[in-house]
């Protein structure tokens, strides 16, 4: 799935791009949801082996989210501003989060995020992420 550049914005708490679908290719998006639960800008769940690359995830509840989806890459995002994550690996496995820009990922009060949450994950590689 290619943006080319093109805006996703709405603000309810739904997910800007979802698969299920092993294989996904997701680049060139602009993404800005809903910062309520479940307003994801990227969520793949159970969509091994997949790609995200080159996009913008603002104003979000979640940047990307990967629910029990392994091997697969996220490289060359930006990511600010979101309300809990910028990345969420939730039961995921052996993937690589490459080269993403993370800004404003820490806040107080009720939208204590992070800018990585590791839950149930093992083997997944971090490299020139800038926090």
């Amino acid at each position: 799935f290619d943006c080319q550049g093109n805006y996703i914005n709405i603000d309810e708490p739904y997910a800007g791009v979802y698969s299920n679908q092993k294989n996904t290719t997701i680049k060139n998006c602009n993404i800005s949801m809903a910062a309520n639960p479940g307003g994801a800008g990227i969520y793949l769940s159970g969509a091994s082996n997949s790609y995200i690359l080159n996009n913008l995830l603002n104003s979000q509840y979640d940047g990307i989210m990967l629910n029990y989806t392994d091997n697969t890459r996220i490289e060359n995002n930006t990511f600010w501003d979101n309300w809990m994550q910028e990345v969420y690996l939730l039961g995921s496995n052996n993937n690589q989060i490459i080269n993403n820009s993370m800004d404003k990922c820490v806040k107080g009060g009720y939208g204590s995020g992070s800018c990585i949450l590791i839950f149930g994950s093992s083997y997944n590689f971090f490299e020139n992420n800038i926090l």
